[in-house]
């Protein structure tokens, strides 16, 4: 890392002007959050793997900004060269950098890696002491880069209308309706996942996404696509051509969009696409270019008159978040075929916990019977993340994996997102707990799921931590609310059960689910962000309803559903608003052995019967007969117990914990010792 940075250094004060600092951003020339192996900079700089993150580096300094689910995970991989700076803790990278950084200080950047609204809000932090952001020509850490990853030429392939459900024509049809009524004649796309959505193709350049580089630009009466021409066959080119879509190089986009700012883009090609075109002639009185601020790079947007952008969130996110009917039965039947795989993997790893480590088990709670392990025997995070992927590599439309499996045990399923090395990764261990996110991508629909299991016996901590999370995420997965209800608004609920004890968690709660397209979707979100005050819920969208809790060095917990919003059949409607609820989709158990039922309501014990019977019932068709006496155990049905109240006893003893909470025993609040006692 230190020669990397005196290369940085070095490159920085031949520049003209000379450097004063670079930011190294996350994201490639789309905004992606997973990006390619060769566009992985930020990491190739700093060492940290983390999907989201800025790395800033000054004449003298190195620091990284990155958000709460990688504070833990940043703190081992960043080297003595580089400071952490937490967001929402440390001042946020454009006022540090304005406090910091002397007047008339040049910073750089390359412009197709930063966003319109961040760069621009950069510009306006720096603006005080007349900072400037300098526009590189070319990117300084790919100059020092030097055995980058070359560029992959992997096919794309049209996505069949059978699982798509709507036509290409259909959808810029109703683009171009859109158009129309912002009186805008043109847009800008440069989303990956929106361009796929757009055009129905599909793709393999970016790990875990099915989408491929690609830029689209569409006008009220042509369409292009600008992408690697050696990707396209001719039966993918004649279905695009069909739809009246010219395809033309990746590069030509940047030429392209200064074309189309000077209203010459149309002319210039000749092409015509009349079948889907809202303006044949030229009375249009269109004149705006519509760019959407937080994807669109700051390269494309400075060939346009910026007097002339409508500046606004691009009308295909929405879009494409509202699932077809088509849709929405493609995710719930891959999410049934997943949820069979995940069982068949818990059966699978409830057998090799007992039979190699002398597990109690996924049922028991005895104490772990000692066995001698022979080398080959052992389970790693690993070698099991790789037999669930087995498992869902049998099931019908599967395409690969939607992201890198969390799979954590112990300490490690404290690091949010946890990602396990052949090398480095901790061996199964029958006394902690084990937490395992994952998800696949299938023809049909994106799936993500999380699991926390203890195949030994857990501790009264352990349990309370788990079951308050699940009461977070059987409220969340019941609330009812009015339209135009925003995410924000619904994030308490599940934080609730654990703010009681003075507990929390450093991610947002849901995010939606792409069809056969990104794991994470926006444009809504349900978080504490402010973000997700920008876009109300609404029906047919998808979200998944995943709270949490997590002790450094110790463990972590995550539960995980994803989930269908829908309207809801309410016995009034105050208002008139009309009122909306929740479908889950997902199917797999819920450890019982891990709940402490006396912390449960009544209707949330019901609750938990009822999934826990449709998990019986939707699965028993994927299953063989020793599967399904297996699901048939982890899914009996339970009686409610009787809630006992709790009262705090300080002790003498003074001792610092991360652990707040614990139901019976020993716990710490406040860093003072207490005994837990019934009130009777």
């Amino acid at each position: 890392m230190a020669d990397i940075l005196a290369s940085l250094r070095s490159l920085m004060a031949s520049q003209s002007p000379p450097l004063d600092a670079l930011l190294v951003p996350s994201e490639d020339y789309h905004q992606s959050e997973y990006v390619s192996a060769r566009d992985k900079r930020r990491e190739f700089v700093c060492g940290f793997t983390g999907s989201a993150g800025l790395a800033l580096i000054t004449k003298n300094e190195a620091r990284l900004w990155t958000d709460g689910r990688y504070f833990l995970q940043a703190t081992q991989q960043l080297s003595g060269q580089w400071k952490l700076m937490r967001i929402g803790e440390d001042p946020p990278v454009d006022v540090w950098m304005s406090d910091n950084l002397q007047k008339e200080a040049a910073i750089g950047i390359d412009p197709w890696c930063v966003s319109v609204d961040t760069a621009q809000r950069w510009e306006r932090a720096f603006a005080k002491k007349n900072q400037k952001l300098v526009q590189t020509s070319t990117n300084l850490v790919d100059e020092i880069w030097k055995n980058r990853p070359p560029a992959e030429i992997n096919p794309a392939v049209d996505h069949p209308l059978e699982f798509a459900g709507r036509s290409v024509a259909e959808k810029l049809k109703a683009l171009r309706e859109k158009l129309s009524c912002e009186k805008a004649r043109g847009i800008i796309i440069t989303t990956l996942d929106e361009v796929a959505w757009l055009y129905n193709i599909r793709g393999s350049d970016v790990s875990y996404s099915p989408v491929v580089h690609a830029f689209a630009i569409v006008t009220l009466n042509s369409a292009f696509l600008y992408v690697d021409k050696r990707k396209v066959s001719s039966k993918v080119s004649s279905s695009l051509q069909a739809n009246g879509i010219e395809v033309r190089q990746y590069g030509a986009v940047s030429s392209d969009a200064a074309m189309l700012a000077s209203n010459q883009l149309d002319q210039a090609t000749g092409v015509n696409s009349g079948q889907n075109g809202v303006c044949q002639n030229d009375t249009c009185d269109n004149d705006l270019i519509w760019v959407d601020p937080a994807s669109c790079c700051y390269a494309l947007f400075s060939k346009l008159d910026a007097n002339k952008v409508l500046l606004q969130q691009s009308p295909l996110a929405l879009a494409k978040a509202l699932k077809n009917p088509v849709e929405l039965d493609g995710l719930k039947n891959a999410h049934i075929r997943d949820g069979a795989a995940v069982v068949q993997y818990l059966v699978w790893l409830d057998k090799q916990m007992q039979e190699i480590y002398g597990a109690s088990g996924y049922f028991l709670e005895g104490e772990v019977t000692s066995k001698k392990i022979q080398e080959t025997m052992k389970l790693t995070e690993v070698s099991v993340s790789d037999k669930l992927e087995g498992f869902r590599a049998s099931k019908e439309h599967f395409r690969g994996l939607s992201f890198p499996t969390i799979s954590s045990v112990g300490p490690n399923a404290a690091i949010i997102h946890y990602s396990p090395q052949a090398k480095t990764c901790a061996e199964l261990d029958p006394n902690s707990i084990y937490l395992f996110d994952s998800g696949a991508q299938y023809l049909d629909g994106t799936t993500d799921i999380t699991r926390t299991v203890h195949f030994g016996k857990p501790s009264a901590h352990e349990k309370a931590c788990y079951t308050s999370v699940l009461k977070g995420h059987i409220a969340l997965g019941n609330a009812r609310f009015p339209n135009g209800t925003n995410g924000y608004s619904l994030d308490i609920l599940a934080r609730i059960p654990l703010w009681r004890y003075g507990l929390d968690y450093r991610h947002g709660t849901g995010h939606g689910i792409g069809s056969y397209l990104n794991v994470h979707e926006g444009p809504h979100q349900i978080s504490f962000r402010p973000q997700a005050r920008n876009v109300p819920l609404q029906a047919s969208m998808t979200v998944t309803d995943e709270p949490g809790y997590y002790e450094d060095g110790n463990f972590g917990i995550r539960l995980e559903n994803v989930l269908v919003i829908k309207e809801a059949d309410t016995e009034f409607n105050f208002g008139d608003k009309g009122y909306l609820s929740f479908e889950h989709i997902t199917w797999a158990p819920y450890q019982i052995k891990l709940i402490d039922l006396s912390i449960l309501t009544p209707e949330e014990i019901q609750w938990l019967n009822r999934y826990h019977s449709k998990c019986r019932e939707i699965l028993a068709s994927y299953l063989d007969k020793n599967e399904m006496e297996w699901l048939k155990k982890a899914t009996e049905p339970f009686k409610s117990v009787a809630a006992p109240a709790f009262l705090w006893r300080k002790s003498s003893r003074n001792q610092a914990t991360s652990a707040p909470l614990c139901f019976s025993g020993t716990a710490y609040k406040g860093g003072v010792r207490a005994e837990i006692v019934r009130r009777n």
